[in-house]
């Protein structure tokens, strides 16, 4: 009896093995259900035909109530491009003088999300000792991607999606005085991949 038990188990573990290796893994999620809440949240910014940002800055730990798009669906320009087996997805706040937003680089097994920030003045440090700069960016170890369909790297073919991110700590100077910054992003985009060689992008 015990034997048997110990076959079965061993037969429903192999089963479940086998069936996990036949199974792609993804670098992101696919849920076909999400175009409602992208179209919604799309529809809830200024222009109601631009993609959309939404963030929640904090400032020293605290959360800045000063932010004028505190929570709300900001405008946002994003693009994305195909240059070889990898896919560019970039996605920025639809402004002049300054703007942030987020860049992914896809490929079918790995994914990577950015964070990038850029200013008309030298305020922005990644690093508390670091000299100011106009612009900054590095990578965000926080993130989850939700894309309506799994991507067949094709030009042309629509990418729809949602990305949740959360940047490390940064820094930004006013008057002398460093200002501990962290924001939580989420982006919600809608385009057509484009071919990048063809555009002479330098990423």
């Amino acid at each position: 009896m015990t034997k048997n038990i110990f076959n079965l188990v061993l037969i429903n573990f192999l089963f479940i093995s086998l069936t996990s290796c036949g199974q792609k893994s993804l670098p992101y999620l696919v849920d076909p259900a999400i175009g409602k809440t992208v179209d919604e949240n799309i529809k809830a910014t200024m222009s109601q035909t631009l993609n959309a940002i939404k963030s929640v800055e904090t400032i020293n730990d605290t959360i800045n109530s000063e932010n004028f798009g505190l929570g709300k669906n900001l405008d946002a320009i994003t693009d994305a491009y195909l240059s070889n087996d990898t896919i560019y997805i970039v996605s920025a706040l639809a402004a002049r003088d300054a703007t942030f937003g987020y860049k992914i680089i896809l490929t079918r097994q790995n994914c990577v999300v950015n964070y990038f920030s850029v200013a008309d003045e030298n305020i922005f440090k990644v690093k508390k000792n670091d000299t100011p700069g106009h612009r900054i960016s590095f990578g965000c170890s926080i993130k989850n991607l939700t894309l309506s369909q799994e991507l067949k790297f094709e030009i042309g073919e629509p990418i729809e999606g949602i990305l949740e991110l959360t940047t490390n700590d940064y820094w930004s100077v006013s008057n002398n005085v460093d200002k501990k910054i962290k924001l939580r992003l989420t982006g919600y985009f809608k385009t057509n991949l484009k071919n990048a060689n063809t555009l002479h992008i330098d990423y």
